[in-house]
C-alpha cells in the first residue's frame, strides 16, 4: 500500500508482558478504544512527555516504541528469529512468561490531490475576503502540515501574506472559561481556541493574562511545588510585566486591568 499521499498518526500502543508491564496501554492525541473511528479528535495536542512513578513502565513505553520503529523500517534485528529472541528474552520479557506483545494502533488520513485543491481554494478566497496579511497557526497536531500548507499556497498563488506558529499553550482553557463564554456566546470551544491563537499574534500580553498562569507550562516540576506559594509568585509576576510594558485604557480588557 502506498502511503505517500496520506497523514498517519499513531494511537496506541498496547504492552503484554513487556518488561514489568504485564498488561498496559498508553493513548495519544485524545484517542481511546471507547472512541468511534468518525469521533477522533485530530486537533488535541500531541503526547510531548511520559511522567510516572519509578516502576509504572515509562521506560517499557520507550523501550516498546523503539521496537515499533524497527518492525516498520524492517530491521533486521527484529527479523531475525534467532537474534531477536536471544535479546528479548533475557531482557525484555516480563519474568517467568515466555512471550510479549506490542499492539499499536495507527490512523491514516486520505491527502489526496484534489483535497488539498479544494482546501487552497477556501483558504485563497477567504485571504481574500477578509485581507488577511497574517495566518496564525498553532503550534500542536499538525503543525507542521500546516506550515508546509501554507507556504505552498502562498508561493503559489503570489499571495501578499505571511505566516507565524504560535504556541497554543492554555487557548484550551481560555476557550472553555467563563472569560471565553462572555466573549464568544455563540462559537464552539475550538473556534474560541482559534481566536485565542491569532489575538496572541496582535496583542500577546492582553490575551495571556485571560489565562491561569499554571495553565500556560511553567515547568515539569510545578505541581511538585507550594501551589499557593507558586500562584502568588505567577499573579505578582504577571502583575509586574503589565506594569512595565503598560496598557491602552481605550482598548484594554477588564481582563488586563484587574
Amino acid at each position: 500500500m502506498n502511503f505517500n499521499n496520506s497523514i498517519i498518526r499513531f494511537l496506541s500502543l498496547e504492552l503484554n508482558n513487556m518488561k514489568n508491564v504485564e498488561n498496559g496501554t498508553i493513548f495519544v492525541n485524545g484517542y481511546t478504544k471507547k472512541d468511534a473511528w468518525t469521533k477522533y479528535n485530530l486537533d488535541s495536542s500531541d503526547v510531548i512527555g511520559i511522567y510516572g512513578q519509578n516502576g509504572s513502565g515509562k521506560t517499557s513505553i520507550i523501550q516498546s516504541l523503539i521496537f515499533m520503529r524497527m518492525a516498520i523500517l524492517g530491521d533486521k534485528f527484529l527479523l531475525t528469529t534467532k537474534d531477536f529472541q536471544k535479546y528479548v528474552l533475557e531482557d525484555y520479557i516480563t519474568k517467568g512468561k515466555e512471550k510479549l506483545f506490542l499492539t499499536a494502533r495507527f490512523l491514516i488520513t486520505d491527502r489526496t490531490e484534489s483535497k488539498i485543491i479544494e482546501c487552497e481554494n477556501i483558504v485563497t478566497n477567504l485571504i481574500e475576503k477578509y485581507n488577511v496579511d497574517i495566518i496564525s497557526i498553532g503550534n500542536g497536531t499538525a503543525s507542521r502540515e500546516s506550515v508546509e500548507f501554507c507556504a505552498n499556497l502562498i508561493k503559489k498563488y503570489n499571495l501578499k501574506c505571511k505566516y507565524v506558529v504560535t504556541s497554543e499553550a492554555g487557548a484550551s482553557i481560555y476557550s472553555a472559561s467563563k472569560v471565553a463564554i462572555e466573549e464568544f456566546p455563540d462559537l464552539a470551544v475550538e473556534k474560541r481556541s482559534a481566536v485565542s491563537i491569532a489575538r496572541r499574534i496582535q496583542d500577546p500580553l492582553s490575551e495571556l493574562v485571560k489565562i491561569d498562569p499554571k495553565s500556560i507550562g511553567v515547568g515539569e516540576y510545578q505541581y511538585d511545588v507550594n501551589q499557593t506559594e507558586l500562584g502568588n509568585a505567577l499573579d505578582f509576576t504577571t502583575s509586574k510585566v503589565v506594569n512595565e510594558v503598560g496598557v491602552s485604557v481605550n482598548t484594554a480588557s477588564k481582563s488586563i486591568l484587574k
